[in-house]
């Protein structure tokens, strides 16, 4: 489910008499729950990983990625951005294939892959030439430890502003891989709520975006004074029930 939000949708979010969530998904995991009279944000260190960082044979989300992975009849199906010769594999496709491994058996839910491969490690693409395309018990691992930072502090944002899954109206999900995400395999591993599945809209770089948006918009600064006096910071480093639900969220 991949939703395209042009900024026309979300300019006024911090006016909204709903509550909605932002999720910008990078090395570090910045969320935002509220609504017109009322916000929380936070962050927390989910690590290079969903981006391709600190993984055997990770990249960014550039040309060349493979970036969308299906397991079929005993086969890898990719897709390549820029369908070019794949030269890494970004954070969408290790998802992808992370997701693949748990609905087809040969990964199970404390993130173990199965002894049925070789040298502990799956080989997504091979060419004679230049070599394999993989992902390792380390690299699962990594992700796993990622994917419970980010999941947890999502909850604990949730429980702090006491909001649950049916409060939230949409949750706008940013991020430099967001716009290649597979939601239900972000889903299967749990890096996001399955409550919060059908209110996701995929919102691109919105870094950037705002950027662009308060060099151009002679309203945007008086905007975003508003939107820091209404909104109060959480540090989840001092929070007990974050560590609770980073042990809790470890497992797939």
């Amino acid at each position: 489910m991949n939703i395209t939000v042009h900024s026309k949708d979300r300019v006024k979010e911090f006016q909204s008499e709903k509550v909605n969530m932002l999720i910008d998904i990078g090395t570090n995991g910045e969320i935002v729950i509220g609504k017109k009279d009322r916000m929380l944000a936070t962050a927390t260190a989910a690590g290079p990983a969903l981006e391709g960082g600190n993984i055997s044979c990770g990249t960014g989300c550039i040309a060349g990625a493979i970036a969308s992975v299906t397991y079929q009849k005993d086969a890898f199906i990719y897709e390549v951005i820029g369908n070019q010769q794949p030269i890494g594999m970004c954070g969408s496709g290790i998802i992808d294939t992370i997701a693949e491994g748990l609905r087809h058996g040969w990964i199970d839910s404390t993130g173990r892959l199965a002894e049925t491969f070789a040298n502990g490690e799956v080989v997504v693409y091979h060419n004679d030439k230049e070599g394999s395309i993989k992902i390792t018990q380390k690299d699962i691992r990594e992700i796993q430890l990622a994917k419970s930072a980010l999941r947890s502090g999502i909850e604990c944002l949730m429980q702090e502003y006491g909001a649950s899954s049916n409060d939230i109206n949409h949750v706008y999900l940013a991020g430099g891989f967001g716009s290649n995400i597979n939601i239900e395999n972000a889903v299967r591993i749990g890096l996001i709520p399955e409550e919060l599945k059908d209110k996701i809209k995929i919102s691109g770089n919105t870094s950037l975006g705002g950027t662009v948006k308060y060099l151009l918009d002679k309203n945007c600064k008086e905007n975003l004074d508003t939107i820091v006096e209404k909104a109060k910071a959480i540090n989840l480093s001092m929070s007990p029930q974050f560590n609770h639900l980073f042990i809790e969220n470890m497992f797939y």
